[in-house]
């Protein structure tokens, strides 16, 4: 059974109520039906093509299509990779630039993990331009591997191993530690692209925060935009991010409506000016994957998406969907409030995460390397406060004992002088029998 899924318009589904037949009704559908058709010929023409390759796979539609010295690979009609013939490097779709931006966080990457493979765009990339990374590829689907290698240009040698698993089950099950994670797994539908629910909940980040080794970074796909279509969707993955990673920084495509989230275990806040000095150094080192980067850098985001404070945090226990909203069970955090509620609950949980772990008011731009001094975290505090706790309680015990041996001591007293009176009284009492007449 396939994963439930996040699609686009699972986020922006609207209910439509019955409307009776009438004139309007006939002109509007004369209009849809009309409209229907021409895009029915627009999406044919943008299809033209030569099929190279065509199957169903237990998980989607399969197409490889190539058209003009382009090839590109479609699941359920959908693209999801694009490729220049001639030369394999090029030809990409633009967000695949922004999976290249980690190294402006982490200049000594050595080992990655790829979740999501397709058709290898960013593998080709990482394999070409860094010899000295090691790549991991996880891909659920053994077609689509299939179909990367004869079709892609996509290797599989002892720098990049692929493995054909669920990208959750591996990452929580493997023994590897990564200095960089990207998340690129999507599926086709007739909706569009979808990210399966798995890949997008609190524990999944969780999972991935704990691979990382201690400079690493997380890289992470959304197919939206941060104010209208797919914005709720983008505010979703980001506040979800979020609550496990210190900083979340993104990068908005301006070619197609994709934005890069960036998830970096470092807590001090980078501005703007920090990352341009960066990519300064990484470009003078000469290598070609750099060579784009201030130009990327334009489109750097520090703030939060506009649906963020209104958007829940996704995580396990949650259940299905209704109108497009994610519904807890009783379990989770967010209750059974209403929408208003959970906006209002959503804003103070946002500006209360990042005043306690962000603060972005209060942290000074990074000009060093030095990482700040450490804090003490409200575990040790919670710890310290309850051996105060024990040390009074032990102290206010040992002062009832003390009392109690007094009040003792007190009556054993009371109680011999009361012995003593009574002794004294009869032996008075004897002598004055003796002394009487006889």
């Amino acid at each position: 059974m396939r994963e439930k899924e996040l699609t686009g318009f699972a986020w922006g589904r609207q209910r439509v109520g019955r409307r009776r037949w009438g004139i309007r009704d006939k002109m509007a559908g004369a209009w849809q039906g009309g409209l229907g058709a021409i895009v029915l010929i627009l999406v044919a023409g943008s299809c033209r093509g030569e099929l190279l390759y065509e199957t169903k796979s237990e998980y989607q539609h399969i197409r490889v299509i190539q058209q003009g010295g382009v090839r590109y690979l479609n699941f359920d009609g959908a693209r999801e990779t694009r490729m220049s013939v001639r030369n394999p490097l090029q030809g990409h779709f633009e967000y695949i630039e922004y999976f290249h931006m980690p190294w402006l966080w982490n200049p000594s990457i050595e080992r990655a993990l790829m979740i999501g493979l397709g058709g290898g765009s960013i593998q080709r990339q990482y394999l070409s331009y860094y010899p000295q990374v090691r790549v991991d590829s996880v891909e659920i689907d053994p077609e689509v591997v299939k179909v990367a290698k004869e079709y892609f240009n996509v290797p599989e040698n002892k720098r990049h191993q692929i493995h054909v698993r669920d990208g959750r089950a591996f990452l929580e099950n493997t023994q590897k530690n990564f200095d960089l994670i990207i998340m690129d797994a999507y599926g086709g539908d007739a909706a569009g692209d979808s990210i399966p629910y798995r890949l997008a909940t609190r524990e999944f980040f969780q999972a991935g925060m704990a691979k990382l080794n201690p400079n690493g970074v997380m890289a992470y796909n959304v197919m939206g935009t941060l104010v209208g279509w797919r914005a709720r969707l983008l505010g979703t993955i980001y506040r979800t991010m979020s609550s496990v990673f210190p900083q979340v920084y993104l990068f908005p495509a301006r070619s197609s409506r994709n934005v890069v989230l960036i998830g970096t275990r470092d807590p001090r806040l980078y501005s703007v000016v920090t990352l341009q000095s960066r990519a300064t150094q990484l470009i003078q080192s000469g290598n070609r994957a750099f060579t784009n980067f201030r130009q990327r850098l334009f489109n750097f985001r520090v703030n939060l998406p506009s649906a963020a404070p209104n958007s829940p945090i996704l995580t396990d226990r949650m259940v299905s969907r209704r109108d497009g909203n994610p519904i807890p069970n009783q379990e989770s955090s967010s209750g059974t409030s209403t929408p208003s509620d959970r906006s209002g609950k959503a804003k103070q949980e946002v500006q209360a995460q990042r005043k306690q772990e962000k603060k972005p008011n209060k942290q000074k731009e990074v000009k060093d390397s030095k990482p700040p001094g450490n804090q003490k975290d409200s575990k040790g505090a919670n710890e310290e406060a309850n051996e105060q706790k024990k040390v009074k309680e032990s102290k206010e015990s040992k002062k009832q004992e003390q009392e109690q041996e007094q009040d003792k001591g007190k009556d054993k007293d009371k109680e011999e002088q009361e012995k003593e009176q009574k002794k004294q009284k009869k032996e008075k009492e004897k002598g004055d029998d003796s002394s009487g007449p006889k």
